[in-house]
């Protein structure tokens, strides 16, 4: 499926949860938590937004590390509680996406 397909199926703006799953605490030692988003957040994003994402949550107030872990999980650094953690996150991720319908036009 093309970007503008994907784009054309879950709309603009994005909806959380279509590309956002729950923050969880993070197996992985020295970390707090990890953030799942889907698979078809790259597409819909394109290649330089999606890889952007890291960057965009880590500049976050409240978040003072983030790593992308692999292709759909972030881990985080934070001690804020995991539902302000998701809905402080998603902003960067709509921003992202109105990024990338900018590059488009």
């Amino acid at each position: 499926m093309s970007k503008f397909d994907i784009r054309a199926h879950y709309g603009f703006p994005p909806k959380i949860d279509d590309f956002f799953g729950p923050v969880s605490p993070a197996e992985e030692s020295g970390w707090d938590y990890s953030l799942w988003v889907e698979e078809w957040s790259e597409a819909y994003l394109g290649a330089e937004q999606f890889a952007s994402l890291g960057r965009r949550f880590a500049s976050a107030t409240g978040v003072t590390e983030v790593e992308h872990m692999d292709r759909e999980v972030f881990l985080i650094k934070s001690r804020l509680d995991a539902a302000q953690l998701r809905d402080l996150l998603w902003p960067y991720f709509v921003e992202a996406a109105k990024d990338g319908v900018d590059r488009d036009a």
